[in-house]
């Protein structure tokens, strides 16, 4: 795997994710690079293909070249599958947790946690949501960076659901 050529990470799904991950930590651990986030990085680019390609692409410039962002941001895009009891969260809980003004409280077991990432009518990328001051407003709205995005947390559901915008003032 030197060259990243016999693995490629096509964003199906959080175990796919992991299993990408994993190769890369082994051929990063075999070459004796295994600290080496950007050498990291560097190898897993031939990698992307379709859907985590675009994903990829999206990123800033700052998570595609050092590898522990570029793992995090990847874990956050492909959690894993509904009712994977291997999970475990801060606190020894396998449910996902928030924190709050008001403490940690405990969600569903299949809750998902990420960013809204706004998209207008003509495909045009506004940027994520987020609060603070952004590029088109001050306040909750579109145009922050992925590093700068709201988290929302939601349970899946085939009816309507709720969405939790965490925001930290």
């Amino acid at each position: 795997m030197s060259s990243g050529g016999d693995v490629v990470f096509l964003g199906r799904d959080g175990q796919e994710c992991e299993e990408f991950i994993r190769a890369i930590h082994k051929a990063a651990y075999a070459a004796e690079k295994i600290r080496d986030d950007a050498w990291m990085a560097d190898l897993a680019l031939p990698c992307f293909s379709g859907r985590a390609l675009r994903y990829y692409e999206s990123l800033e410039p700052e998570v595609k070249c050092d590898w522990s962002l570029l793992r995090k941001a990847l874990l956050a895009r492909y959690p894993p599958l509904d009712g994977d009891e291997d999970e475990i969260q801060p606190g020894g809980s396998s449910m996902p947790q928030v924190l709050n003004s008001t403490g940690p409280h405990v969600l569903r077991r299949n809750a998902r946690i990420g960013r809204i990432k706004v998209i207008g009518s003509n495909s045009s990328d506004f940027g994520y949501l987020g609060d603070g001051k952004t590029f088109y407003s001050t306040g909750i709205g579109a145009g922050a960076s992925p590093a700068e995005a709201i988290s929302v947390c939601y349970v899946p559901a085939s009816k309507l659901c709720e969405i939790e915008i965490q925001v930290d003032h």
